[in-house]
């Protein structure tokens, strides 16, 4: 990460898991606070197909 991303880096550093009230074992849940900059990036990866191999882009096809 860049270091001018403030508030992305204060996200990672501040991201955490809910813990289960009756067990005190964390579950898959996070806790939310400290989870906008990473949600956006979790919607934007969900599209993603992870059956198939990552192919390049022609930087020609981009008008580079």
């Amino acid at each position: 990460m860049h270091p001018s991303c403030v508030g992305v880096i204060t996200e990672f550093e501040n991201y955490s898991w809910d813990k289960d009230k009756k067990s005190g074992e964390y579950i898959n849940k996070p806790i939310d606070k400290f989870n906008h900059y990473i949600d956006s990036l979790r919607y934007s990866l969900q599209c993603v197909d992870n059956s198939k191999k990552l192919h390049t882009i022609n930087k020609s096809s981009l008008g580079l």
